[in-house]
């Protein structure tokens, strides 16, 4: 277990911001470790469980540290970084065809959250698995719902009574049981429990994607993962920690903080600093990609209900301030 004083190697309670707790992050980490062993005992006895055999034979080999069957054949794909998708798989798979359409050869890259909230998880998982069968790499991010749901699982598995999972997690683990998808999804949360981030640094123009974004007076590199997951203002009116970034590790792209428009921050000389790709599509908004390379948006207008979720979202001025912009909401 992690020590209680430290989280990657920093004092938790030193890092402003931050929206989670020590224990959320202990119990987290020892989750992966716990989530791990369960994957190699589904290993060693594929055909265990309940899981049809099409879905067993789907998600086993598709599952790679780089998220690829065949990376080789993505040497020239375009990065496409989609926004949290939580659980709005229709959306998903709407979108990724608009990205086939009009980019060819594409690395997706998904930011985090990939399936509570929604009424579709299963539609994500299947299109995470069917997209890598054919060979186009996926990359998966750790976000903070898939911190929560990895645990649910675990804690399902070592006995818990489904019921008794707060909300979010039991609609979504129950969505994922009725549709035989459980295992290929604990499969991939934990993949993606074990990504935090990823990017380009070695090009013109380096990029960084990760799911919450960083703290600008640490740097990307001295960031701990767990900030890098949860950083988030306290309120629409706190200070976004992306108003603080002046560019010096190049272009990060987040979600985790939904806004109405996606976010595009530049420095003076028009280079492209911050990108927030969390457009709200779970709360009737839009699901939202962002291509790094083109400095190009495709979105695609969510199928779901819009309610005061929806209402409050904001947009930001050109500071990236949500402030002055609620103010006149």
């Amino acid at each position: 277990m992690l020590s209680p004083r430290s989280v990657c190697g920093h004092n938790a309670a030193a890092i402003p911001h931050a929206t989670f707790t020590l224990a959320d992050a202990i119990t987290a980490s020892d989750s992966v470790r716990s989530a791990r062993h369960l994957r190699r005992s589904a290993e060693r006895d594929p055909c265990g469980g309940a899981e049809p055999s099409a879905a067993r034979t789907r998600s086993m080999p598709s599952l790679s540290l780089n998220g690829s069957v065949n990376p080789t054949s993505n040497a020239i794909a375009e990065p496409v970084i989609v926004g949290d998708v939580h659980g709005c798989g229709e959306e998903l798979r709407e979108l990724l065809h608009d990205v086939d359409r009009s980019v060819g050869a594409a690395w997706i890259i998904l930011i985090g959250d990939l399936f509570t909230k929604g009424p579709a998880p299963h539609l994500v998982v299947d299109e995470i698995l069917d997209r890598r069968l054919r060979g186009q790499r996926v990359t998966l991010l750790c976000g903070n719902h898939d911190q929560r749901m990895l645990l649910a699982f675990v804690q399902v598995e070592a006995g818990l009574d489904p019921d008794r999972l707060p909300r979010t997690e039991r609609e979504t683990w129950q969505i994922l049981h009725k549709r035989k998808r459980i295992r290929p999804a604990t499969e991939l949360l934990v993949e993606c429990n074990e990504t935090i981030s990823i990017g380009d640094g070695l090009g013109p123009r380096p990029w960084t994607a990760v799911h919450g974004g960083i703290e600008p007076r640490l740097g990307l590199a001295r960031t701990p993962d767990q900030l890098k997951i949860h950083i988030k203002a306290e309120s629409e009116d706190a200070e976004h920690w992306w108003e603080r970034y002046r560019g010096d590790d190049g272009l990060i792209v987040v979600g985790h903080k939904p806004l109405r428009t996606p976010m595009l921050l530049r420095r003076r000389d028009g280079t492209p600093i911050v990108v927030n790709v969390d457009t709200g599509c779970v709360y009737g908004n839009s699901l939202t990609a962002y291509l790094p390379h083109s400095e190009r948006f495709i979105a695609v207008p969510s199928r779901q209900h819009r309610g005061d979720k929806y209402r409050s979202l904001r947009e930001v001025d050109a500071s990236g301030s949500t402030r002055r912009i609620a103010r006149r909401v």
